[in-house]
């Protein structure tokens, strides 16, 4: 679950840059053609943001079930 949800949040973004004319996918390709790095930057940290706690808390999921009933 943890490995799938990552890779949503990675998916998403590309999808919508082939696919839409609104977005974030959209506003990193359009940075991208225009050169505008603190823009694609501020974009990745916002994906990156909000990636990232579903991703640790998963992982606090994981460990504790984990401990729990002695995951192999």
């Amino acid at each position: 679950m943890r490995m799938t949800s990552g890779l949503t949040f990675l998916g998403l973004p590309l999808a919508k840059i082939f696919s839409s004319s609104s977005g974030i996918g959209y506003e990193l390709l359009r940075n991208v053609s225009l050169v505008r790095m603190e823009n694609i930057m501020s974009t990745v940290v916002l994906i990156l943001v909000m990636a990232l706690p579903p991703t640790i808390a998963l992982q606090w999921l994981e460990s504790r079930i984990t401990s729990k009933y002695g995951g192999r």
